[in-house]
């Protein structure tokens, strides 16, 4: 088992022992990276001293993508730690410069707090200030997957709501608007009590699998390329699938298209769903209905995250749904023949 797979499922649960990196009442400012306006920036080796396991080599360097808790005085509750890729050599500094800046100004409850950095010796790292029990990504496809599991339909669809939620922050709460870019499972952290936030806002880490290859090709990340890999996810939610699976590694979303173009939406669901109690199925069209509206081709036919948080309403039932089956006029009226 190759343990800088950021796959590996055990790597995933890692948990750091209770020991403290005592931190001066000045930061320095190392590296030629500006202090971010009080935002801690650690050395390497204090990095890894947060991150003392136990009975465990902390691997050097560091699996990308995999969160970690450590804990540092000076903060309250454990961090999370990630290695994210760091910036091309010529523009790096200028670009996590730029991003961690960007994460300051991010102020929302489904959004990890930001609160310090490292980079030295070629490696960059991110820590954040919130509780975490794993990412959904761990559920849905790592070790604690298993069947009867915690992630039942309604569930899954509030975690889902809450990513929607955290996206309609940046996207039209924020001026100028934030695109996150890096939206996947891994990047959805679960507090104990399966609260979703989001995490790597704007790192430019494009996710394979995820992403519109169109938009790619211009180069552009307008919102609605957040709103395309929204749908993809939310379809890995649902079916419980990777983006890409099997032996084969088969594309998610090609699989789905033909399931969902002949309307087998049954055999898109999760068996962990199915064996832990099921699902309405008026709940799962709607939700998949979702779904084909996030990734349309056309991106300009794509909703606005403000419209995907209150169809949400409708799939959780907290707004009722006409006789006909379409969702309530006020719903409707966010953008004239978009459920069609």
């Amino acid at each position: 088992m190759n343990l800088l797979d950021e796959r590996n499922p055990d790597m995933l649960s890692m948990v750091a022992s209770e020991n403290v990196v005592e931190r001066p009442e000045s930061v320095p400012v190392s590296n030629g990276v500006e202090n971010l306006g009080g935002n801690l920036e650690l050395s390497l080796s204090e990095v890894y001293e947060a991150l003392h396991f136990r009975n465990t080599k902390v691997p050097n360097p560091i699996p990308f993508h995999i969160i970690f808790h450590g804990k540092i005085k000076g903060i309250e509750d454990s961090v999370i730690i990630k290695r994210i890729p760091r910036p091309g050599r010529n523009e790096g500094r200028l670009v996590l410069l730029a991003e961690m800046i960007e994460l300051r100004r991010l102020n929302h409850p489904k959004i990890a707090p930001f609160v310090g950095f490292c980079w030295e010796e070629k490696q960059c790292y991110i820590i954040y200030n919130v509780k975490t029990r794993g990412t959904l990504a761990d559920f849905l496809h790592g070790k604690r997957r298993r069947p009867g599991g915690p992630l039942d339909f309604c569930k899954r669809m509030k975690i889902a709501q809450e990513v929607a939620q955290g996206l309609e922050y940046l996207h039209n709460k924020l001026n100028p608007p934030v695109v996150h870019v890096g939206m996947k499972s891994s990047n959805v952290l679960l507090d104990w009590n399966f609260e979703a936030v989001l995490c790597d806002v704007n790192l430019l880490d494009f996710p394979t699998g995820y992403f519109d290859k169109e938009i790619l090709k211009d180069g552009l990340t307008p919102p609605s390329a957040d709103v395309y890999v929204f749908g993809v996810l939310l379809l890995e939610i649902i079916s419980g699938k990777q983006v890409f699976f099997g032996e084969n590694k088969t594309p998610l979303l090609d699989w789905a298209r033909v399931k969902l173009m002949n309307k087998e939406y049954d055999s898109l669901v999760d068996n962990v769903i199915i064996d832990g109690g099921g699902y309405e199925c008026h709940r799962l069209d709607r939700a998949l209905q979702l779904v084909e509206m996030c990734i349309r081709p056309d991106e300009s036919k794509r909703p606005g995250m403000d419209y995907v948080v209150r169809f949400f309403d409708v799939i959780t039932g907290f707004s009722f749904i006409e006789e006909d089956g379409s969702p309530p006029d006020s719903l409707l009226s966010i953008n004239d023949g978009l459920y069609i």
